[in-house]
């Protein structure tokens, strides 16, 4: 999935039959009555024909944004949106923007989502119990500071890990984070600070998540030291591996 801006696209998905050595594509992918998507990455394949794809909409004044869950059932040959999450926030710089989405159970999901209000950004929670047909909000993950999306991920104990970045400038720099919720998201444990002190500017983010098989995670993000004397002054793609202590 990507889209031509990040306020009312156009959208457009590939695919690809090779684990990504070749894709086909661009296909438009269709408004459905919205005021047009800026795509990012975050679907759910349910099955050969089946998936769920999260998107942000642009709002009535044509700027980002609204999350929407949208679905497929013949092979992304039409589409269908199934309902929003949230709230349409205030015109101007206000959004809710680039879901993270985990599935739970056949019918129960939970989406973190990252939020904008006049000065503040954080981390937002919903959950749905039938299958993205209507959502519920849950207390933030991160209350305060996150001005990038989240990475989520469950363990095969139930557990969830959301993954996260701090931008922040000044002394401190920014910091890569985790916390971890026993309860289906419905709260979070402490933050745990997984990288930082290392002289990033707040030209950083993005995290993915995945689980390697001896179940260690590798949290992958792009990077700088912009702030350090002593080492180059680039951006790049970092990882870092952590144990999550199963």
């Amino acid at each position: 999935m990507q889209r031509e801006n990040n306020h009312d696209g156009p959208s457009h998905f590939y695919y690809t039959y090779d684990r990504g050595k070749a894709w086909a594509g661009p296909f438009r992918f269709p408004n459905l009555d919205t005021h047009g998507f800026a795509a990012r990455t975050d679907y759910l394949g349910d099955g050969p024909d089946e998936m769920l794809v999260f998107l942000t909409a642009a709002k009535r004044d044509g700027r980002e944004g609204r999350v929407v869950a949208t679905r497929t059932a013949d092979g992304g040959m039409t589409w269908q949106r199934r309902a929003w999450i949230g709230p349409e926030p205030a015109p101007g710089r206000d959004f809710a923007i680039m879901p993270a989405t985990v599935r739970l159970s056949p019918e129960k999901l939970l989406t973190v989502v990252r939020h904008r209000e006049g000065g503040r950004t954080w981390l937002a929670g919903y959950a749905s119990e039938n299958n993205a047909r209507t959502w519920e909000r849950l207390d933030d993950p991160v209350t305060d500071n996150v001005n990038t999306p989240a990475a989520l991920l469950q363990l095969p104990d139930g557990r969830l890990v959301l993954a996260y970045v701090f931008r922040r400038g000044g002394g401190e720099g920014s910091s890569v984070c985790v916390r971890i919720s026993t309860d289906e998201g419905r709260s979070w444990g402490d933050e745990m600070v997984l990288r930082g002190d290392e002289g990033a500017n707040t030209d950083v983010g993005y995290p993915r998540i995945v689980r390697r098989p001896d179940g260690k995670l590798v949290i992958t993000y792009y990077w700088n030291h912009a702030m350090r004397e002593d080492l180059p002054r680039y951006r790049y793609i970092a990882a870092t591996i952590w144990d999550p202590g199963e």
